[in-house]
């Protein structure tokens, strides 16, 4: 029992690193269209300092469940999503195609499924 609650508590942290980039990241911003967006941010490296500008593709970490975003690595959501733009820093809205039927705008917190470890973004 003792050992499946350490692996669950070794799973939480893992887990808290890799969301929540805003917390740790600024000048947060889209880079390109379509299929090669990126999302471009500064991140803390950790140590009190910055790695510079850090990026990484949307279609990396993104996937288009039949029209709304969702989390999954290689997902490639921006093959059939377009027109993105972010407010509030984090939240990415953008017009996704569904299995059928006109597309619709969506909108999704990046903060759930990408993070920053030591400057760098990760999904």
């Amino acid at each position: 029992m003792r050992l499946v609650l350490a692996a669950l508590a070794l799973a939480a942290v893992a887990h808290a690193q890799f969301v929540n980039f805003g917390l740790s990241c600024s000048n947060i911003s889209l880079v390109g269209t379509g299929p090669t967006e990126e999302l471009e941010a500064t991140c803390g490296n950790g140590s009190g300092g910055n790695a510079g500008a850090q990026v990484i593709p949307l279609s990396t970490c993104l996937t288009n469940q039949n029209g709304k975003l969702g989390c999954q690595v290689n997902g490639n959501a921006m093959n059939s999503c377009s027109g993105c733009a972010l407010s509030n820093t984090t939240v990415l809205t953008c017009s996704c195609s569904p299995v059928s039927g006109p597309a619709v705008l969506t909108s999704f917190d990046l903060n759930t499924c990408i993070g920053n470890i030591n400057g760098r973004l990760f999904c």
